[in-house]
């Protein structure tokens, strides 16, 4: 009896044992990219032990884009990753992440991604990567350019001079702004790197005090004044428009010109608009989708098998395909992380060659460290904070930020 009862207990946890040994094992992502549906639908059917469950959470539920900054603040460790939108206000590091090529095998030796994949790992310590391609374009409205313009690509005087030449403000007649910086989709931070500024490192000191951040701070600021018909004006033609949100300026025809990311520009209505690449661009701006596995995960192994699976070919183009076909649905397009891939995308509007070339130019915003990084937006924020309470002036900007940031406290 007492054998027969021992042999029961063996069979019921050789069961357990296989049982478990048999059941797949759950990667949980977090994400605010909606369009990981599909992909995710197809790794599950492609993998019998390893499956994927999704959660997905809208800019409204995280209160901003910014997906990595909602995990951080909330503290959310129960997710083996979280891929989505990130800017580098929030630090990607070895406190929360792991390092990607520890688990992926995509990255080590393939050669197949535009450069801004890599150039991204090594600037940001390789704990996140990059799974789809953005950079800031210019968008016009067709009704208000040229019709005989054929060129793709554009400096900023010949932008100013296009959407002053709708400009109108004249007797008996409404006022009629091409363009307010104010009311733009990219901010003011975005335009020092629209105009290519770096944080500069000489002799152990950091400056942002160059003629590039000049530039961009004349542009933005004294825009009005010189392209338009002076502050006061342009606060009068605003009014009229306060009960409306500044996202859709564009298409309500309140100004005809913007400067917005090429993933949503290329989500408009393209008979209506025309996409013009920045002349000379250099950065790619601050705002990217990024992958990542979370250092408290159970299945950093299997995250790095689904990380392989979104960096594949057939699904980088199958994510951009799903985008560009389901015009209504998405708000932005993906764009493949990987060379020639996009001249197969179906419906793709821009000439390929020079989109991939224009994209093999373009790099990464660099801090330098991690303390550095943090320390730059922090001090941003702190200088605008004292030139709004008026305690230095516009002009002393560059200089207060510079001394900001070499304080580092």
């Amino acid at each position: 009896m007492k054998i027969n009862i021992l042999n029961l207990s063996l069979i019921i946890l050789l069961l357990l044992f296989f049982n478990c040994k048999n059941k797949p094992r759950v990667i949980n992502i977090l994400t605010d990219d909606i369009a990981l549906y599909e992909v995710v639908d197809c790794f599950n059917a492609a993998h019998e032990n390893i499956k994927v469950s999704i959660n997905y959470l809208n800019n409204k539920e995280i209160n901003e884009k910014n997906i990595f900054k909602y995990v951080k603040v909330n503290r959310i460790v129960n997710y083996d990753m979280i891929i989505g939108n990130i800017n580098p206000q929030i630090i990607i590091d070895s406190k929360y992440f792991c390092k990607i090529k520890k688990y992926s095998k995509q990255f080590k030796k393939n050669k197949s991604f535009f450069p801004l994949v890599n150039d991204y790992l090594m600037k940001y310590s390789g704990y996140a990567v990059p799974y789809s391609i953005n950079f800031p374009v210019i968008i016009a409205r067709k009704d208000s350019i040229p019709k005989d313009i054929t060129n793709d690509e554009i400096d900023i005087q010949t932008f100013s001079e296009y959407a002053t030449s709708i400009n109108k403000n004249k007797k008996n007649k409404k006022i009629k702004l091409g363009f307010i910086p104010c009311v733009s989709e990219m901010s003011e931070l975005d335009f020092f790197f629209i105009f290519n500024s770096y944080l500069i490192k000489k002799n152990n000191k950091y400056s942002f005090n160059t003629p590039n951040s000049q530039n961009a701070i004349e542009f933005y600021h004294k825009y009005d004044e010189k392209y338009n018909y002076g502050n006061d004006i342009t606060e009068y033609y605003l009014k009229k428009y306060n009960n409306i949100n500044k996202k859709f300026y564009l298409k309500q025809n309140i100004i005809s010109f913007d400067f917005i990311s090429i993933s949503n520009a290329l989500a408009l209505s393209l008979e209506l608009y025309k996409i013009f690449f920045i002349n000379d661009l250099k950065l790619a701006g601050l705002n990217n989708k990024i992958v990542s596995i979370l250092k408290t995960s159970i299945h950093k192994k299997e995250s790095g098998i689904f990380i392989d699976y979104l960096f594949d070919y057939n699904t980088q183009l199958k994510l951009s395909e799903k985008t560009f076909k389901q015009n209504n649905y998405y708000s932005h397009r993906h764009i493949p992380v990987i060379k020639g891939l996009i001249s197969n995308v179906q419906k793709f509007p821009i000439p390929v060659d020079k989109f991939e070339e224009y994209i093999n130019k373009l790099e990464h915003i660099y801090f330098y460290n991690n303390k550095i990084q943090i320390i730059f937006f922090k001090k941003y924020y702190l200088t605008k904070k004292m030139i709004n309470k008026e305690l230095i002036s516009e002009k002393d900007f560059l200089d207060y930020f510079s001394e900001q940031i070499n304080k580092k406290k």
